[in-house]
């Protein structure tokens, strides 16, 4: 599932809608651009403690942002993938 609704690209569009730069996101986090750019392409996973740095980002740079609401955001991603995955496996059984 590559789409909008992916959990970074969810957080992406939240920094977007403030106006945010990765910069200021990787500045205030810790984490690298490049990091931050590849997470939110979904080509990178975060883990616990990243989500920790990122929440401190994005809250610096007026984005009010907890850790516990990206775990949440993270893990309904999760579950939707593995749904998706499920899915496609139990169409192919029935092909």
């Amino acid at each position: 599932m590559q789409n909008g609704n992916t959990f970074g690209a969810q957080v992406r569009e939240r920094r977007e809608n403030a106006g945010v730069t990765l910069r200021s996101v990787a500045d205030a986090s810790g984490l690298s651009v490049a990091f931050l750019s590849d997470f939110e392409l979904g080509r990178r996973a975060a883990r616990k403690h990243t989500l920790a740095k990122l929440a401190k980002g994005l809250t610096a740079n007026g984005i009010p942002t907890t850790m516990k609401q990206l775990v949440e955001l993270h893990e309904k991603d999760r579950i939707t993938k593995l749904e998706d995955e499920l899915a496609s496996l139990k169409k192919r059984r029935i092909a």
